[in-house]
Formats: C-alpha cells, structure tokens, sequence
C-alpha cells in the first residue's frame, strides 16, 4: 500500500508526574499530531449521529475472541469519513520507535474525551481489517476484575495483529493499577535460568511469540502461569523482580510490539471496570524496508 501523508504521533515528553518511573524516563513519548488531532474531534462530533458499536465474532479465532464494530455508513455519506480513512492509513504506516514501545500523553481534551474512543476504534477497526482480506485488527472488551482490581501478569496477547494501542480513561489516582512490561527478548534470556523447565518447552514459548498465523494466547499463559508445571514458582518468581512498571493516568497511554514486549497490570486498588483503557489491536507495515518513518513528525 501507499502510505497517507498524514502523521499520526509526533514527539512529546515525559509529563513531570511520572518522571519517577524509570521506563517512563528512558522510553520516547508521543502524541496526536495537530492534524490527527483535528480528524479526531470531527469525529467526536459525528458520535451523536452514528449506531452504538457493538460486538461480532472474530473469523479465525476461538468463538470467546470477540471485536467491537461500527457501522460505518453514517459516515460515508460526508467527507469525514475519507479522513477517518487516512488516519487509519497512518496508523498502518506507523514505525514504532525503538525500543517497540512508546508512551502516550494528552490523548483527552481539545474537543477529544474519553467516549469518543469507543466510537474511533470500533470504526478504526474495520478500516484496519477491511484491506487484509482478514481480520487484522481488534478491539475486544475489556473483562472486568474481581473486587480490589486483581493483578493480570505479565503475557503477550499474540494475536496476529501485534501493534497495542491502548488508551487509559477509568483508572485510580493512585499508583496501584500499574502497567507492566518486560521486552521479550530479556524474557527469553531469563527462562535460560529456569533449571526445571525443560528446552523444549523454553523453544516452544519462543516459536508461539514468533507465530503470527494463529492465536496461541491460552498455550502462552498455559506455558507460564499453570500452577501444574514444575517450573511455575521459580518463573513467577523470575519474572516479578524483573518487570518494569509505570502508573499511567486518565488521557495518558502506550503504543507497543506485542511481539516485543510482555506487558499486566499491578493489583489495583479499586474494581477494574470496562472503561479501564480502550485497546486496538492492529497490523503495520513494519516488513517494507522501502517505508520511511512515516507516523512521526
């Protein structure tokens, strides 16, 4: 494909208030460009008109994997909707920077609030989809936890799309609820010093990061966090002293490589609601060396 002009993110930095986090330091920030920005609060003001997204099953995942959609004819009968199209293109040409992952800031205000994302990645979604000739992109409904906001471990989603692009709205003002993260490649030098687990097993968890075909979340998580495997405390035990954390507020978020990165979240110190964060889940261009940095300024 031929990548859009629009640029998507540009530069930002580290807000003072997290500058106490050492990931939140040494990882680049990033948010909407002025144009992007503008596309977005157009569409803001379209939500009144539009359907309310709801949810679809995912063709090539187990029945339980579901998206939200949107209805996109509302908007093809205007000219946002070509606009809405190049943000998606932009989204699909978007280079991450190194290290795979940056941090998001000031995605709220401006004519931008929280709903409205709910709105933009149902509709992103398809758009994101629609070109592959399968169902590249998702965004799937977060499940909310038990009472006191239990901790979701370090995982990789590992759905064939592997660009995160999360958004944090219902979030405490406290700093329990901490994103998590460890790059994978550490990872797979750490489960080296796993005596009971087996190669084999260790070479297992390596090829499931490197398919990108099929969806093998519940084999990962299977692999790490069942109680059965000999290897589980010392893993758990592993994988704890080494993670990286950072409490990201509301309108604040990150953009990483699923593939990359393991990524949680801390125990939280309030329920987890549905509104936590808004995720989509999409494929780039990352393979076309020919692609310059075309999502930042």
């Amino acid at each position: 494909m031929i990548c859009t002009s629009l640029k998507v993110f540009k530069e930002s930095s580290c807000p003072e208030s997290r500058e106490s986090w050492p990931i939140a330091r040494s990882c680049p920030w990033r948010t909407w460009t002025d144009e992007a920005r503008g596309i977005i609060a157009e569409f803001s003001k379209q939500i009144p008109l539009l359907p309310k997204p709801v949810l679809v099953a995912i063709d090539g995942y187990d029945a339980t994997i579901v998206t939200y959609t949107l209805a996109q004819a509302a908007l093809e009968r205007n000219g946002l909707f070509e606009e809405v199209r190049r943000l998606a293109d932009a989204l699909r040409c978007f280079k991450l920077p190194a290290p795979g992952l940056a941090f998001l800031c000031d995605l709220f205000g401006d004519g931008l609030h929280p709903e409205l994302y709910f709105y933009l990645f149902s509709l992103l979604r398809n758009l994101l989809s629609s070109d592959e000739g399968r169902e590249a992109a998702i965004y799937a409904p977060i499940q909310p936890a038990p009472p006191l906001g239990s901790p979701f471990p370090l995982h990789a989603d590992l759905f064939k799309g592997a660009t995160l692009l999360t958004v944090f709205n219902n979030v405490p003002d406290d700093d329990s609820g901490a994103s998590l993260f460890l790059r994978f490649e550490k990872f797979s030098q750490l489960i080296e010093e796993i005596g009971q687990m087996p190669s084999d097993i260790k070479e297992r968890i390596r090829r499931l990061n490197d398919n990108r075909d099929e969806d093998h979340y519940d084999e990962f998580i299977d692999l790490l966090y069942n109680p059965g495997h000999s290897w589980h405390d010392q893993l758990e035990q592993v994988l704890i002293k080494n993670q990286l954390s950072v409490k990201l507020g509301m309108g604040q978020g990150y953009i990483l490589d699923d593939r990359q990165w393991l990524h949680g979240r801390s125990m939280q110190s309030r329920p987890v609601e549905m509104d936590r964060l808004y995720r989509l889940v999409f494929e780039t261009e990352r393979e076309s060396a020919a692609m310059s940095d075309s999502g930042m300024e």
